[in-house]
């Protein structure tokens, strides 16, 4: 997947449990400016920040390093 593609899905996610930006980022511990780069694709993120914002969203994280 690539960071745009990331990021539309957490919108998603996000707009599905009727959460702002700002509530999310408040529960994921960065910035409402950040998750909205994120979600817009135009921002990296560590494997750190995307972990919080599924934590935050209540998503299982799995990560496949094959």
């Amino acid at each position: 997947m690539t960071t745009c593609e990331i990021g539309t899905v957490i919108r998603l996610l996000r707009k599905r449990r009727g959460l702002t930006q700002e509530q999310l980022a408040v529960m994921a511990h960065i910035t409402s400016s950040t998750l909205g780069r994120i979600e817009r694709g135009q921002e990296n993120f560590t494997f750190d920040v995307l972990k919080r914002i599924f934590d935050a969203l209540d998503v299982p994280f799995a990560f496949d390093f094959r």
